[in-house]
């Protein structure tokens, strides 16, 4: 706790260290899961892989550089020997796929639709002031990409409602402006697993 309650460590460091425990207890929950499977013949192999890995993603920042390559060495060994497979996947039935669209139904597209709403809030941008525009802009194709998975669809949104007229309009080269928010935006799918275009949907 004490890297997480240092004020010297800047709060954008913290949170993407939630986020790479999270990523870290997946990738454990994935080992372990395969550990259980029976019907997987490298299940031992898997899971070594698969719980390493987490536990290097997780908790590396803790764990003594020697330790962590030594974790490293040992979790390739399965890949290398080709003891790394999946096991069987628990496809859902037809009727827990119509029993999950009637419960949730239309929702699962809020997170796609909040892109509007957040466009608009934006709106109460100072008017005139050219940097702050560009940081609403890249954080905000940060944050939607992160949603929409895909940065080509929340760029789209976000020029109209912040781009347009908050940058592009105050004079700044399109060309500058559209790579600056491409790039935020292809920052924002690397930032999460849950990207509605790949895992929220499906």
């Amino acid at each position: 706790m004490a890297f997480f309650m240092d004020s010297e460590i800047p709060s954008a460091d913290k949170i993407m260290e939630v986020f790479y425990i999270l990523m870290g207890l997946m990738s454990v929950y994935a080992g372990v899961r395969n550990l259980r499977d029976r019907s997987n013949p490298s299940r031992y192999g898997t899971f070594v892989f698969w719980t390493l890995l987490g536990v290097v993603i997780a908790f590396g920042r803790w764990i003594p550089p020697m330790i962590d390559g030594l974790l490293i060495v040992i979790m390739v060994i399965p890949a290398i020997a080709q003891r790394v497979k999946p096991g069987k996947a628990a496809e859902p039935t037809d009727a827990e796929v119509e029993g999950n669209f009637r419960r949730i139904g239309q929702k699962v597209f809020i997170p796609a639709l909040a892109i509007g709403v957040f466009a608009i809030a934006g709106a109460l941008i100072p008017a005139g002031n050219l940097t702050v525009g560009i940081i609403v802009f890249a954080l905000g194709m940060m944050l939607f990409t992160m949603i929409m998975g895909n940065a080509f669809a929340a760029i789209t949104v976000m020029t109209v409602g912040i781009g347009a007229p908050f940058v592009l309009a105050l004079g700044a080269d399109p060309a500058v402006v559209g790579i600056l928010a491409l790039t935020c935006g292809y920052c924002g799918t690397l930032l999460t697993p849950m990207a509605a275009n790949f895992n929220i949907v499906p």
